[in-house]
């Protein structure tokens, strides 16, 4: 049997933070992809090119990968 670590971390109800639904995606434990993009942007000096930067890369990544394909 194959267990994530969110299905493995959603039983220490102790510490683990719920997302009650998309408007809290921004908090607890399983977050949205763009809530981690905002995050970055806020919390860095250069958030916006260190997330531009990001971007681009997992663009080539996916380009590659279809290129192997």
């Amino acid at each position: 049997m194959h267990l994530t670590n969110y299905a493995i971390n959603c039983r220490n109800k102790g510490k683990f933070i719920f997302n009650k639904g998309l408007d809290d995606a921004d908090t607890g434990h399983k977050r949205t992809f763009t809530s981690i993009l905002e995050l970055i942007r806020e919390e860095y000096d250069d958030g916006e090119k260190k997330c531009d930067d990001m971007m681009h890369k997992i663009e080539q990544l996916i380009i590659k990968t279809m290129c192997a394909v």
